[in-house]
């Protein structure tokens, strides 16, 4: 009976304490998957700006040569 109740605890309390490791790197993931969402949206609204920036630089090219044409 000792030696059924020591392992029985025991893997009941290591796996209490590792299921509470992986809830907290779940949360970590978690964490951090939201982070790069951020940081994606971040870079697309980036990328639009840049882009236009640009299409309003090639319209002025455009009329600048059409003016000089």
């Amino acid at each position: 009976m000792l030696k059924f109740s020591d392992y029985f605890f025991d893997g009941l309390i290591s796996d209490w304490l590792v299921q509470g490791e992986i809830a907290d790197m779940l949360g970590l993931v978690q964490s951090k998957l939201s982070e790069v969402d951020r940081i994606l949206a971040d870079l697309e609204s980036a990328k639009n700006e840049v882009e236009a920036e640009r299409a309003g630089v090639v319209r002025k090219y455009v009329q600048i040569v059409e003016e000089y044409s």
